[in-house]
């Protein structure tokens, strides 16, 4: 199939599995016929590759070794904050539990640490499929927790060294922090936007 783009006319196949559409400029224009080198031919091809599948936001400002540090770095930090869970800072922990939580502490505390056991080794040891999926899932745990932040603050209780009013209402700005920590380093930005745009687009092809 050939046809015009700015110009150049370009000859292009089919696509497969959703891949974009690869095109190889063969250098006939509307006016004029040029005789293209390999170096040209070579050069084009690549333009045309490089352009055809664009990286995402995310992986543009921050190389994956970047975000290979910050997801291990996560994942090292839920595991020894679950393992400090269920050993020596169990009283710190339990401070953080609201009162209005129906379940008895301990139990939300031994429940809470064995969950940030398992998310901090699966962002260290997932596969890069999967990644996303447990960044989302980190991400929706913060989230569910804050409550407790939120209960420190409102109660007046010390733990973790927050022994002011102040230290604990900074405290919670370091909450969405996490979160986004998380949504970044498993590229899980990507992975929701691109999965929502698929669902908006879906009712419109059928």
């Amino acid at each position: 199939m050939c046809f015009l783009v700015s110009g150049p006319q370009v000859c292009a196949g089919a696509s497969t599995r959703g891949k974009p559409l690869r095109a190889l400029v063969i250098g006939q224009t509307r006016d004029q016929t040029d005789v293209m080198t390999d170096d040209d031919f070579e050069k084009n091809r690549r333009d045309i590759d490089n352009t055809s599948e664009p990286k995402s936001s995310v992986e543009k400002r921050f190389p994956r070794f970047t975000r290979t540090i910050g997801r291990v770095g996560l994942g090292a930090l839920l595991t020894g904050a679950g393992i400090g869970h269920l050993t020596t800072l169990r009283k710190e922990f339990q401070a953080q539990v609201p009162d209005w939580v129906p379940v008895d502490q301990d139990v939300v505390m031994i429940a809470s640490g064995i969950v940030e056991i398992g998310l901090g080794a699966a962002l260290v040891l997932a596969s890069r499929s999967m990644r996303p999926a447990v960044g989302t899932t980190t991400a929706a745990f913060f989230i569910a927790v804050f409550p407790g932040n939120i209960a420190q603050y409102v109660e007046g209780t010390d733990a973790f060294g927050l022994n002011s009013d102040q230290s604990r209402f900074l405290r919670l700005f370091f909450q969405p922090v996490l979160v986004a920590w998380a949504l970044w380093s498993t590229d899980a930005w990507s992975w929701l936007r691109d999965k929502f745009k698929r669902q908006e687009c879906g009712p419109q092809e059928q």
